[in-house]
């Protein structure tokens, strides 16, 4: 019994296609979605049985609903909203340290 999967199955299917279809070198993709290059390498090779396994990556029963263009902009999409949302809490961050200093430099009166 092998450990158990840190991402879905459906991650995998999305991320091997991402490389499959993009053509981006294997280390772009997994830098644009956060995941270290070598699991996604293992993740592609598993796919393409290039590591002696029998099955290859599984791909789950939505494989057949999207087709590999649609996958691979789910993906991207995940991977925008996922930037998107880093920049979002960035500027919170930066607006509740400003109003702060505001606050702090008034006294703590408005």
């Amino acid at each position: 019994m092998g450990r158990p999967l840190k991402y879905g199955a459906r991650f995998v299917a999305d991320a091997v296609a991402m490389v499959q279809e993009s053509g981006q070198p294997i280390a772009t993709v997994a830098r644009r979605l956060g995941i270290n290059p070598e699991t996604l390498r293992t993740w592609v090779r598993k796919a393409e049985g290039a590591d002696g396994s029998e099955e290859p990556c599984p791909a789950g029963p939505w494989a057949e609903e999207l087709a590999a263009d649609e996958r691979l902009e789910l993906l991207r999409l995940r991977t925008e909203l996922a930037l998107l949302k880093e920049e979002r809490n960035a500027i919170l961050h930066a607006a509740a340290h400003y109003f702060a200093m505001r606050v702090a430099a008034c006294g703590g009166e408005e």
